[in-house]
Protein backbone atom coordinates (compact mmCIF):
# COMPACT_ATOMS: atom_id res chain seq x y z
CA UNK A 1 0.00 0.00 0.00
CA UNK A 2 2.82 2.40 0.92
CA UNK A 3 4.76 1.52 -2.21
CA UNK A 4 1.69 2.02 -4.40
CA UNK A 5 0.99 5.48 -2.84
CA UNK A 6 4.65 6.49 -3.25
CA UNK A 7 4.54 5.47 -6.93
CA UNK A 8 1.35 7.49 -7.47
CA UNK A 9 2.94 10.53 -5.80
CA UNK A 10 6.06 10.23 -7.95
CA UNK A 11 3.99 10.12 -11.16
CA UNK A 12 1.97 13.12 -9.97
CA UNK A 13 5.09 15.15 -9.17
CA UNK A 14 6.64 14.23 -12.54
CA UNK A 15 3.49 15.30 -14.35
CA UNK A 16 3.36 18.62 -12.49
CA UNK A 17 7.05 19.23 -13.28
CA UNK A 18 6.57 18.61 -16.97
CA UNK A 19 3.50 20.82 -17.12
CA UNK A 20 5.37 23.56 -15.26
CA UNK A 21 8.25 23.30 -17.69
CA UNK A 22 5.88 23.55 -20.62
CA UNK A 23 4.11 26.58 -19.23
CA UNK A 24 7.44 28.34 -18.72
CA UNK A 25 8.48 27.72 -22.35
CA UNK A 26 11.25 25.24 -21.56
CA UNK A 27 11.87 22.54 -24.17
CA UNK A 28 11.81 19.24 -22.28
CA UNK A 29 13.95 16.87 -24.31
CA UNK A 30 12.36 18.14 -27.53
CA UNK A 31 9.09 16.37 -26.66
CA UNK A 32 7.12 19.61 -26.69
CA UNK A 33 9.17 21.59 -29.24
CA UNK A 34 6.98 23.61 -31.60
CA UNK A 35 8.91 24.32 -34.80
CA UNK A 36 5.78 25.85 -36.33
CA UNK A 37 6.23 28.86 -34.03
CA UNK A 38 9.67 29.64 -35.46
CA UNK A 39 10.17 33.12 -36.84
CA UNK A 40 9.87 33.49 -40.65
CA UNK A 41 13.16 33.69 -42.55
CA UNK A 42 13.21 36.15 -45.43
CA UNK A 43 16.38 34.92 -47.15
CA UNK A 44 15.09 32.97 -50.15
CA UNK A 45 17.52 30.73 -52.01
CA UNK A 46 16.82 29.98 -55.68
CA UNK A 47 18.86 27.63 -57.86
CA UNK A 48 20.13 28.97 -61.18
CA UNK A 49 22.96 28.17 -63.58
CA UNK A 50 25.94 30.30 -64.54
CA UNK A 51 25.15 33.41 -66.59
CA UNK A 52 27.00 34.87 -69.53
CA UNK A 53 26.55 38.36 -68.08
CA UNK A 54 24.14 40.36 -65.94
CA UNK A 55 23.94 43.02 -68.66
CA UNK A 56 20.34 42.76 -69.91
CA UNK A 57 21.12 44.65 -73.09
CA UNK A 58 23.41 41.94 -74.46
CA UNK A 59 22.66 38.81 -72.44
CA UNK A 60 21.07 35.93 -74.34
CA UNK A 61 20.62 33.90 -71.17
CA UNK A 62 17.29 32.88 -69.69
CA UNK A 63 18.32 33.45 -66.06
CA UNK A 64 19.48 36.99 -66.76
CA UNK A 65 16.21 37.71 -68.58
CA UNK A 66 14.10 36.72 -65.58
CA UNK A 67 16.37 38.32 -62.98
CA UNK A 68 16.41 41.58 -64.93
CA UNK A 69 12.69 41.92 -64.25
CA UNK A 70 13.51 42.17 -60.53
CA UNK A 71 16.30 44.72 -60.97
CA UNK A 72 14.99 46.89 -63.79
CA UNK A 73 11.71 48.48 -64.75
CA UNK A 74 10.12 48.95 -68.14
CA UNK A 75 7.83 51.67 -69.38
CA UNK A 76 5.09 49.05 -69.12
CA UNK A 77 4.78 45.56 -67.67
CA UNK A 78 2.43 42.66 -68.33
CA UNK A 79 -0.30 41.50 -65.99
CA UNK A 80 -1.45 37.88 -65.76
CA UNK A 81 -3.60 38.27 -68.91
CA UNK A 82 -0.60 39.67 -70.84
CA UNK A 83 -2.24 43.09 -70.90
CA UNK A 84 0.43 45.83 -70.62
CA UNK A 85 0.10 48.04 -67.54
CA UNK A 86 1.97 51.28 -66.67
CA UNK A 87 5.27 50.86 -64.84
CA UNK A 88 7.69 53.74 -65.31
CA UNK A 89 5.00 55.29 -67.48
CA UNK A 90 2.10 57.14 -65.90
CA UNK A 91 0.00 57.65 -69.01
CA UNK A 92 0.25 57.65 -72.79
CA UNK A 93 -1.59 59.03 -75.80
CA UNK A 94 -1.29 58.47 -79.55
CA UNK A 95 -1.43 61.13 -82.22
CA UNK A 96 -4.42 61.06 -84.58
CA UNK A 97 -2.66 58.80 -87.11
CA UNK A 98 -1.18 56.46 -84.48
CA UNK A 99 2.26 57.14 -85.93
CA UNK A 100 3.65 58.31 -82.58
CA UNK A 101 2.92 58.03 -78.88
CA UNK A 102 3.56 60.52 -76.07
CA UNK A 103 4.44 58.86 -72.76
CA UNK A 104 4.35 60.72 -69.46
CA UNK A 105 6.80 59.32 -66.90
CA UNK A 106 6.78 58.94 -63.13
CA UNK A 107 8.57 61.69 -61.21
CA UNK A 108 9.27 59.65 -58.05
CA UNK A 109 11.83 57.17 -59.39
CA UNK A 110 15.52 56.96 -58.54
CA UNK A 111 18.22 54.58 -59.70
CA UNK A 112 19.80 52.21 -57.21
CA UNK A 113 22.83 54.52 -56.99
CA UNK A 114 20.66 57.47 -55.97
CA UNK A 115 20.52 59.30 -59.32
CA UNK A 116 17.11 60.44 -60.48
CA UNK A 117 15.38 58.70 -63.37
CA UNK A 118 14.78 61.03 -66.33
CA UNK A 119 13.31 60.90 -69.86
CA UNK A 120 16.89 60.90 -71.15
CA UNK A 121 17.25 57.39 -69.74
CA UNK A 122 14.38 56.23 -71.96
CA UNK A 123 15.87 57.83 -75.05
CA UNK A 124 19.31 56.39 -74.32
CA UNK A 125 17.86 52.91 -73.77
CA UNK A 126 15.86 52.79 -76.99
CA UNK A 127 18.72 54.22 -79.05
CA UNK A 128 21.09 51.69 -77.50
CA UNK A 129 18.80 48.72 -78.21
CA UNK A 130 18.40 49.85 -81.81
CA UNK A 131 22.17 50.09 -82.22
CA UNK A 132 22.73 46.68 -80.64
CA UNK A 133 19.92 45.18 -82.71
CA UNK A 134 21.68 46.14 -85.92
CA UNK A 135 24.55 43.82 -84.99
CA UNK A 136 22.40 41.08 -83.48
CA UNK A 137 23.60 41.72 -79.94
CA UNK A 138 20.31 42.03 -78.08
CA UNK A 139 17.20 39.91 -77.50
CA UNK A 140 15.12 43.08 -77.62
CA UNK A 141 15.63 43.68 -81.34
CA UNK A 142 12.01 42.98 -82.26
CA UNK A 143 10.77 45.14 -79.41
CA UNK A 144 12.34 48.25 -80.95
CA UNK A 145 12.20 47.19 -84.62
CA UNK A 146 9.33 49.55 -85.47
CA UNK A 147 10.62 52.53 -83.50
CA UNK A 148 11.99 55.19 -85.84
CA UNK A 149 13.03 57.70 -83.19
CA UNK A 150 12.52 58.87 -79.63
CA UNK A 151 12.74 62.42 -78.34
CA UNK A 152 12.57 64.04 -74.93
CA UNK A 153 9.51 66.23 -75.39
CA UNK A 154 9.23 67.58 -71.82
CA UNK A 155 10.80 67.23 -68.38
CA UNK A 156 8.57 64.24 -67.72
CA UNK A 157 7.74 63.07 -71.22
CA UNK A 158 9.11 61.23 -74.25
CA UNK A 159 7.69 60.93 -77.75
CA UNK A 160 8.21 57.71 -79.67
CA UNK A 161 7.79 57.83 -83.45
CA UNK A 162 7.05 54.57 -85.25
CA UNK A 163 8.41 53.49 -88.61
CA UNK A 164 5.10 52.10 -89.88
CA UNK A 165 1.52 51.83 -88.72
CA UNK A 166 2.00 48.13 -87.91
CA UNK A 167 3.10 47.02 -84.44
CA UNK A 168 2.56 50.31 -82.64
CA UNK A 169 1.05 48.77 -79.52
CA UNK A 170 2.58 49.49 -76.12
CA UNK A 171 3.19 45.76 -75.55
CA UNK A 172 6.60 46.27 -77.17
CA UNK A 173 7.63 48.87 -74.58
CA UNK A 174 8.36 46.42 -71.76
CA UNK A 175 12.14 46.13 -72.14
CA UNK A 176 14.44 47.11 -69.24
CA UNK A 177 15.17 50.84 -69.09
CA UNK A 178 18.88 51.47 -68.51
CA UNK A 179 20.74 54.32 -66.74
CA UNK A 180 22.14 56.83 -69.24
CA UNK A 181 24.42 58.42 -66.65
CA UNK A 182 26.56 55.27 -66.44
CA UNK A 183 27.30 54.81 -70.14
CA UNK A 184 28.63 57.17 -72.81
CA UNK A 185 26.93 55.30 -75.64
CA UNK A 186 25.72 51.92 -76.84
CA UNK A 187 29.28 50.70 -77.42
CA UNK A 188 30.16 51.37 -73.79
CA UNK A 189 27.04 49.52 -72.74
CA UNK A 190 27.85 46.53 -74.96
CA UNK A 191 31.42 46.32 -73.70
CA UNK A 192 30.26 46.05 -70.08
CA UNK A 193 29.98 42.29 -69.86
CA UNK A 194 31.97 40.11 -67.45
CA UNK A 195 32.20 42.64 -64.61
CA UNK A 196 28.81 44.25 -65.23
CA UNK A 197 26.97 45.23 -62.04
CA UNK A 198 23.33 46.12 -62.69
CA UNK A 199 21.94 49.45 -61.55
CA UNK A 200 18.21 49.64 -62.10
CA UNK A 201 15.04 51.13 -60.71
CA UNK A 202 13.31 47.85 -59.83
CA UNK A 203 12.12 46.22 -56.64
CA UNK A 204 15.53 44.70 -55.88
CA UNK A 205 19.10 45.89 -56.13
CA UNK A 206 22.35 43.95 -56.29
CA UNK A 207 24.06 43.51 -52.94
CA UNK A 208 26.73 41.04 -54.01
CA UNK A 209 27.66 39.05 -57.11
CA UNK A 210 30.17 36.22 -57.41
CA UNK A 211 29.86 34.65 -60.86
CA UNK A 212 31.03 31.29 -59.49
CA UNK A 213 28.92 31.28 -56.34
CA UNK A 214 25.83 33.44 -56.02
CA UNK A 215 23.96 36.63 -56.76
CA UNK A 216 22.35 38.35 -53.78
CA UNK A 217 19.52 40.82 -54.29
CA UNK A 218 18.25 42.97 -51.48
CA UNK A 219 15.09 45.07 -51.29
CA UNK A 220 15.26 48.50 -52.91
CA UNK A 221 14.15 50.84 -50.13
CA UNK A 222 13.54 53.63 -52.67
CA UNK A 223 11.29 51.56 -54.92
CA UNK A 224 8.26 53.51 -56.13
CA UNK A 225 5.90 50.51 -55.90
CA UNK A 226 5.16 47.95 -53.22
CA UNK A 227 8.47 47.20 -51.58
CA UNK A 228 9.99 43.74 -51.20
CA UNK A 229 10.21 42.30 -47.71
CA UNK A 230 12.91 39.72 -48.38
CA UNK A 231 16.34 39.02 -49.81
CA UNK A 232 16.77 36.77 -52.86
CA UNK A 233 19.90 34.62 -53.00
CA UNK A 234 20.47 33.02 -56.39
CA UNK A 235 22.71 29.99 -55.86
CA UNK A 236 24.76 29.42 -59.03
CA UNK A 237 25.10 25.68 -59.68
CA UNK A 238 26.34 23.43 -62.53
CA UNK A 239 22.70 22.36 -63.02
CA UNK A 240 19.70 24.06 -61.47
CA UNK A 241 18.30 20.64 -60.56
CA UNK A 242 21.27 20.26 -58.21
CA UNK A 243 19.46 22.77 -56.02
CA UNK A 244 17.12 20.01 -54.86
CA UNK A 245 20.00 18.58 -52.80
CA UNK A 246 20.36 21.92 -50.99
CA UNK A 247 16.75 22.09 -49.91
CA UNK A 248 17.22 19.94 -46.83
CA UNK A 249 19.43 22.64 -45.32
CA UNK A 250 17.29 25.49 -46.72
CA UNK A 251 20.11 26.94 -48.83
CA UNK A 252 17.65 26.60 -51.70
CA UNK A 253 13.90 27.06 -51.45
CA UNK A 254 12.94 26.95 -55.14
CA UNK A 255 14.07 25.14 -58.28
CA UNK A 256 12.41 26.09 -61.55
CA UNK A 257 12.45 23.20 -64.00
CA UNK A 258 11.29 22.51 -67.55
CA UNK A 259 12.16 18.81 -67.35
CA UNK A 260 9.28 16.48 -68.10
CA UNK A 261 10.57 14.14 -65.41
CA UNK A 262 10.69 16.82 -62.74
CA UNK A 263 8.36 14.84 -60.48
CA UNK A 264 11.23 12.39 -59.96
CA UNK A 265 13.19 15.20 -58.29
CA UNK A 266 10.87 15.06 -55.30
CA UNK A 267 10.77 11.27 -54.91
CA UNK A 268 11.20 10.30 -51.24
CA UNK A 269 11.68 13.95 -50.27
CA UNK A 270 9.55 16.43 -48.35
CA UNK A 271 9.19 18.63 -51.42
CA UNK A 272 6.33 19.91 -53.55
CA UNK A 273 5.88 20.81 -57.22
CA UNK A 274 3.66 23.46 -58.74
CA UNK A 275 3.10 23.49 -62.50
CA UNK A 276 2.54 26.63 -64.54
CA UNK A 277 1.80 27.29 -68.19
CA UNK A 278 4.61 27.73 -70.65
CA UNK A 279 4.42 29.70 -73.89
CA UNK A 280 5.23 26.54 -75.86
CA UNK A 281 2.55 24.57 -77.70
CA UNK A 282 3.44 21.26 -79.30
CA UNK A 283 1.64 21.59 -82.59
CA UNK A 284 0.76 19.66 -85.72
CA UNK A 285 1.38 22.13 -88.53
CA UNK A 286 -0.51 21.58 -91.78
CA UNK A 287 1.05 22.77 -95.03
CA UNK A 288 -2.08 24.39 -96.43
CA UNK A 289 -0.40 24.92 -99.81
CA UNK A 290 -0.41 21.18 -100.47
CA UNK A 291 -3.38 20.03 -102.53
CA UNK A 292 -5.25 17.67 -100.23
CA UNK A 293 -4.17 19.45 -97.02
CA UNK A 294 -5.69 22.66 -98.39
CA UNK A 295 -9.14 21.20 -97.64
CA UNK A 296 -10.07 22.13 -94.07
CA UNK A 297 -12.31 19.05 -93.85
CA UNK A 298 -9.20 16.89 -94.16
CA UNK A 299 -7.38 18.93 -91.53
CA UNK A 300 -10.33 18.67 -89.15
CA UNK A 301 -10.61 14.93 -89.78
CA UNK A 302 -6.95 14.42 -88.95
CA UNK A 303 -7.43 16.42 -85.75
CA UNK A 304 -10.35 14.20 -84.74
CA UNK A 305 -8.21 11.08 -85.22
CA UNK A 306 -5.49 12.17 -82.80
CA UNK A 307 -5.87 11.32 -79.12
CA UNK A 308 -4.14 14.25 -77.43
CA UNK A 309 -5.09 13.01 -73.98
CA UNK A 310 -3.13 9.83 -74.61
CA UNK A 311 -0.14 11.73 -76.00
CA UNK A 312 -0.16 14.03 -72.97
CA UNK A 313 -0.09 11.06 -70.61
CA UNK A 314 2.24 8.66 -72.43
CA UNK A 315 4.75 11.05 -74.00
CA UNK A 316 4.74 14.17 -71.82
CA UNK A 317 3.94 12.54 -68.45
CA UNK A 318 0.95 14.86 -68.00
CA UNK A 319 3.19 17.94 -68.03
CA UNK A 320 0.84 20.02 -70.10
CA UNK A 321 -2.77 20.96 -70.78
CA UNK A 322 -5.02 20.46 -73.77
CA UNK A 323 -5.61 23.63 -75.76
CA UNK A 324 -8.15 24.94 -78.23
CA UNK A 325 -5.61 26.93 -80.26
CA UNK A 326 -2.07 28.28 -80.21
CA UNK A 327 -3.33 31.40 -78.41
CA UNK A 328 -2.20 31.53 -74.78
CA UNK A 329 -4.67 30.67 -72.03
CA UNK A 330 -6.50 33.70 -70.61
CA UNK A 331 -4.82 36.05 -73.11
CA UNK A 332 -6.77 39.30 -72.67
CA UNK A 333 -9.24 37.30 -70.60
CA UNK A 334 -10.07 34.74 -73.31
CA UNK A 335 -10.30 31.31 -71.74
CA UNK A 336 -8.84 28.08 -73.09
CA UNK A 337 -11.69 25.65 -73.84
CA UNK A 338 -9.46 22.61 -74.14
CA UNK A 339 -9.23 20.25 -77.10
CA UNK A 340 -12.03 21.16 -79.52
CA UNK A 341 -11.33 18.11 -81.67
CA UNK A 342 -11.55 15.40 -79.02
CA UNK A 343 -10.75 12.02 -80.57
CA UNK A 344 -13.79 10.87 -82.53
CA UNK A 345 -13.26 8.45 -85.43
CA UNK A 346 -16.87 8.71 -86.62
CA UNK A 347 -16.65 12.48 -87.08
CA UNK A 348 -13.28 12.01 -88.81
CA UNK A 349 -14.80 9.53 -91.27
CA UNK A 350 -17.72 11.88 -92.01
CA UNK A 351 -15.34 14.75 -92.76
CA UNK A 352 -13.15 12.58 -94.99
CA UNK A 353 -16.17 11.50 -96.99
CA UNK A 354 -17.20 15.16 -97.26
CA UNK A 355 -13.75 15.87 -98.71
CA UNK A 356 -14.15 13.04 -101.22
CA UNK A 357 -11.64 10.77 -99.49
CA UNK A 358 -12.68 7.12 -99.37
CA UNK A 359 -11.48 3.67 -100.43
CA UNK A 360 -12.52 3.67 -104.09
CA UNK A 361 -10.85 0.39 -105.09
CA UNK A 362 -11.39 -1.42 -101.77
CA UNK A 363 -7.69 -2.07 -101.23
CA UNK A 364 -7.87 -0.97 -97.59
CA UNK A 365 -6.53 2.53 -98.23
CA UNK A 366 -8.39 5.76 -98.70
CA UNK A 367 -8.03 7.68 -101.94
CA UNK A 368 -8.23 11.46 -102.32
CA UNK A 369 -10.74 13.24 -104.54
CA UNK A 370 -8.48 12.71 -107.56
CA UNK A 371 -8.26 8.96 -107.02
CA UNK A 372 -4.73 8.97 -105.58
CA UNK A 373 -3.88 7.25 -102.32
CA UNK A 374 -4.41 9.52 -99.34
CA UNK A 375 -0.75 9.79 -98.42
CA UNK A 376 1.09 12.37 -96.30
CA UNK A 377 4.64 13.16 -95.28
CA UNK A 378 5.17 14.02 -91.61
CA UNK A 379 8.39 15.92 -90.87
CA UNK A 380 9.90 15.26 -87.45
CA UNK A 381 13.02 16.56 -85.72
CA UNK A 382 14.87 13.33 -85.03
CA UNK A 383 16.88 14.99 -82.27
CA UNK A 384 13.72 15.44 -80.18
CA UNK A 385 12.58 12.12 -78.75
CA UNK A 386 9.26 13.58 -77.53
CA UNK A 387 8.34 14.81 -80.98
CA UNK A 388 9.36 11.46 -82.44
CA UNK A 389 7.13 9.55 -80.00
CA UNK A 390 4.28 11.95 -80.76
CA UNK A 391 4.76 11.39 -84.48
CA UNK A 392 4.61 7.62 -84.05
CA UNK A 393 1.28 7.91 -82.24
CA UNK A 394 -0.14 10.27 -84.87
CA UNK A 395 1.03 7.99 -87.69
CA UNK A 396 -0.69 5.03 -86.04
CA UNK A 397 -3.94 6.96 -85.55
CA UNK A 398 -4.11 8.13 -89.17
CA UNK A 399 -3.18 4.76 -90.63
CA UNK A 400 -5.96 3.12 -88.61
CA UNK A 401 -8.33 5.18 -90.76
CA UNK A 402 -6.88 4.08 -94.09
CA UNK A 403 -4.29 6.82 -94.64
CA UNK A 404 -0.60 6.40 -95.41
CA UNK A 405 1.84 8.47 -93.33
CA UNK A 406 5.53 8.63 -94.22
CA UNK A 407 7.61 9.90 -91.32
CA UNK A 408 10.41 12.12 -92.59
CA UNK A 409 12.97 12.11 -89.78
CA UNK A 410 15.65 14.76 -90.18
CA UNK A 411 18.16 16.52 -87.96
CA UNK A 412 20.42 19.54 -87.96
CA UNK A 413 20.97 21.34 -91.26
CA UNK A 414 18.86 18.83 -93.18
CA UNK A 415 15.89 19.50 -90.92
CA UNK A 416 16.37 23.27 -91.14
CA UNK A 417 16.55 23.10 -94.93
CA UNK A 418 13.26 21.19 -95.12
CA UNK A 419 11.69 23.82 -92.87
CA UNK A 420 12.99 26.62 -95.05
CA UNK A 421 11.64 25.00 -98.21
CA UNK A 422 8.35 24.05 -96.51
CA UNK A 423 9.07 20.50 -97.64
CA UNK A 424 6.36 18.66 -95.71
CA UNK A 425 2.65 17.95 -95.70
CA UNK A 426 2.57 17.99 -91.93
CA UNK A 427 5.11 19.01 -89.33
CA UNK A 428 5.36 18.52 -85.58
CA UNK A 429 6.77 21.73 -84.19
CA UNK A 430 6.85 23.82 -81.04
CA UNK A 431 5.01 27.11 -81.37
CA UNK A 432 6.86 29.36 -78.95
CA UNK A 433 5.26 32.78 -78.85
CA UNK A 434 6.92 35.86 -77.37
CA UNK A 435 5.22 37.81 -74.56
CA UNK A 436 4.32 40.60 -77.01
CA UNK A 437 2.14 38.04 -78.82
CA UNK A 438 2.83 39.15 -82.36
CA UNK A 439 1.30 36.28 -84.37
CA UNK A 440 2.02 37.65 -87.83
CA UNK A 441 4.98 35.35 -88.50
CA UNK A 442 2.76 32.33 -87.75
CA UNK A 443 -0.44 33.37 -89.47
CA UNK A 444 -0.07 36.36 -91.81
CA UNK A 445 0.19 35.30 -95.46
CA UNK A 446 2.86 37.92 -96.21
CA UNK A 447 5.26 36.37 -93.69
CA UNK A 448 5.80 32.97 -95.37
CA UNK A 449 4.28 31.32 -92.31
CA UNK A 450 5.10 27.64 -91.59
CA UNK A 451 1.53 26.55 -92.42
CA UNK A 452 1.57 28.41 -95.76
CA UNK A 453 -1.80 29.65 -94.53
CA UNK A 454 -3.60 32.45 -96.36
CA UNK A 455 -6.71 34.17 -95.05
CA UNK A 456 -7.24 37.89 -95.56
CA UNK A 457 -9.41 38.25 -92.49
CA UNK A 458 -6.82 36.48 -90.33
CA UNK A 459 -4.11 38.69 -91.84
CA UNK A 460 -5.99 41.80 -90.79
CA UNK A 461 -6.69 40.48 -87.30
CA UNK A 462 -3.02 39.67 -86.61
CA UNK A 463 -2.15 43.26 -87.51
CA UNK A 464 -4.92 44.59 -85.27
CA UNK A 465 -3.53 42.55 -82.36
CA UNK A 466 -0.33 44.62 -82.34
CA UNK A 467 -1.96 47.95 -83.11
CA UNK A 468 -2.95 50.85 -80.88
CA UNK A 469 -6.32 49.45 -79.87
CA UNK A 470 -8.03 49.42 -76.50
CA UNK A 471 -7.99 46.35 -74.26
CA UNK A 472 -11.59 45.60 -75.21
CA UNK A 473 -10.85 45.93 -78.92
CA UNK A 474 -7.83 43.64 -78.65
CA UNK A 475 -9.85 41.05 -76.75
CA UNK A 476 -12.54 41.13 -79.45
CA UNK A 477 -9.90 40.90 -82.18
CA UNK A 478 -8.22 37.95 -80.51
CA UNK A 479 -11.52 36.13 -80.04
CA UNK A 480 -12.34 36.52 -83.74
CA UNK A 481 -8.91 35.24 -84.76
CA UNK A 482 -9.20 32.32 -82.37
CA UNK A 483 -12.53 31.29 -83.92
CA UNK A 484 -10.92 31.25 -87.37
CA UNK A 485 -7.94 29.21 -86.19
CA UNK A 486 -10.20 26.65 -84.51
CA UNK A 487 -12.39 26.30 -87.59
CA UNK A 488 -9.70 26.25 -90.27
CA UNK A 489 -7.03 24.41 -88.23
CA UNK A 490 -3.81 25.51 -89.93
CA UNK A 491 -2.22 24.63 -86.59
CA UNK A 492 -3.60 21.85 -84.44
CA UNK A 493 -2.45 22.16 -80.81
CA UNK A 494 -1.43 18.80 -79.36
CA UNK A 495 -0.56 20.03 -75.88
CA UNK A 496 0.42 23.28 -74.21
CA UNK A 497 3.48 22.45 -72.15
CA UNK A 498 3.71 23.22 -68.49
CA UNK A 499 6.87 24.03 -66.56
CA UNK A 500 7.27 23.46 -62.86
CA UNK A 501 8.69 24.91 -59.69
CA UNK A 502 9.98 22.47 -57.09
CA UNK A 503 9.82 24.00 -53.62
CA UNK A 504 10.52 23.16 -50.01
CA UNK A 505 7.66 22.41 -47.66
CA UNK A 506 9.16 25.14 -45.47
CA UNK A 507 8.36 27.73 -48.14
CA UNK A 508 5.72 30.36 -47.35
CA UNK A 509 4.12 32.63 -49.91
CA UNK A 510 2.14 32.69 -53.13
CA UNK A 511 3.70 31.08 -56.19
CA UNK A 512 2.33 32.76 -59.32
CA UNK A 513 4.99 32.17 -61.97
CA UNK A 514 4.34 33.08 -65.60
CA UNK A 515 6.38 32.00 -68.61
CA UNK A 516 7.69 35.56 -69.01
CA UNK A 517 8.09 36.34 -65.31
CA UNK A 518 8.78 33.33 -63.13
CA UNK A 519 9.51 35.44 -60.02
CA UNK A 520 6.13 37.15 -60.21
CA UNK A 521 4.91 38.34 -56.76
CA UNK A 522 8.12 37.24 -55.03
CA UNK A 523 8.41 40.27 -52.74
CA UNK A 524 6.69 38.59 -49.77
CA UNK A 525 8.24 35.12 -50.06
CA UNK A 526 9.68 33.66 -46.87
CA UNK A 527 10.11 30.32 -45.17
CA UNK A 528 9.52 28.86 -41.74
CA UNK A 529 11.31 25.79 -40.50
CA UNK A 530 8.69 23.10 -40.07
CA UNK A 531 8.65 19.64 -38.55
CA UNK A 532 9.70 17.16 -41.23
CA UNK A 533 7.63 14.03 -41.57
CA UNK A 534 9.68 10.91 -42.04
Amino acid sequence: MFKRSLTSLTILLLTVSILSACSSGINVGGLFADDESAEPNYNIGIAIESMDTLNPAISKGEDCYYISKLIYSGLFKFDDMLVPQPDLAVSYSYDSSHSSVDITLRDDVVWHDGERFTPQDVKFTIDAYKTLAASGQTIYAQYVANIRSVTVSAADRVTIVFGSDDAVGIESLVFPILPSHLFRNASALASAEADFKPVGTGMYKVEEYNAMKNLILTANEDYYGEKAENKIIFQILPSRNDGVNLMDINDVMLVFSKDYGRDTLIANRNLKVKSYLSNETETLVFNCARSIISDKNVRQAIAYLINNESILEKVYYKNGVLADSIIYDNFYGIENEGDIYTADIEKAQELLLKAGCYDRDEDGYRDDRDGNMLEFSLLVDGADSYKYQTAVMIKSALESCGMIVNMDIAEGESYQEKLRLRDYDMLIATCSINERYDLRSLIHSAYNNPAMYANETADSLTVDMVSANTVREKAETTAKLKDILIDEVPYYPIIRKTYGVVYSQDFDGELNPMFNNIYNDCGKWSYTKKNKKS
